[in-house]
């Protein structure tokens, strides 16, 4: 595939050239990242070398191999994109939050706390008295369906 003792020899010979350059230890220091970076690239080589001879070799293996990356591709693009929406969301849910306590913070500053309270109370029996307007009208809902139930059954009953 590649000559490596090629590559690594003209990296030797432009760090000679480097030295001229740049001060002493920021040569030793690029001497020791590059070795190290080097004996990582022949470790990962030699694992990966079976795999990608078969991966040329066999194109069934070649084929779900190539799947398997445009899935992993589809599955972090979708991951990118929920996570984007539920930013959105949580920022949608903070502002309302804020509006709520900027709006109540307003509301008792200008009416004080003696008539955030009353108007609080007044808010809450006419919810209440709506509320049991609805209630009232379930409640007839609710005995009409059990009239009409009993008829029902006492017209089953007649015919058996």
């Amino acid at each position: 595939m590649f000559d490596h003792e090629a590559i690594w020899d003209m990296i030797v010979d432009y760090l000679d050239l480097l030295q001229y350059v740049l001060p002493s230890p920021v040569i030793s220091m690029l001497t020791s990242i590059i070795s190290l970076v080097w004996g990582i690239y022949k470790t990962a080589e030699t694992a990966l070398r079976p795999l990608v001879n078969r991966v040329a070799t066999e194109p069934d293996f070649k084929s779900i191999l190539i799947l398997v990356l445009v899935l992993f591709a589809a599955y972090k693009i979708l991951h990118t994109a929920y996570r984007v929406v539920i930013a959105w969301i949580r920022l949608g849910i903070s502002l309302v939050m804020w509006a709520g306590i900027a709006t109540v913070s307003l509301w008792i500053y200008a009416r004080g706390i003696d008539g955030f309270v009353d108007d609080v109370q007044e808010q809450m029996e006419n919810w209440l008295q709506w509320a049991s307007g609805w209630q009232s009208h379930v409640s007839a809902l609710q005995r009409q369906k059990a009239a009409q139930l009993k008829k029902q059954q006492r017209a089953h009953r007649r015919y058996y």
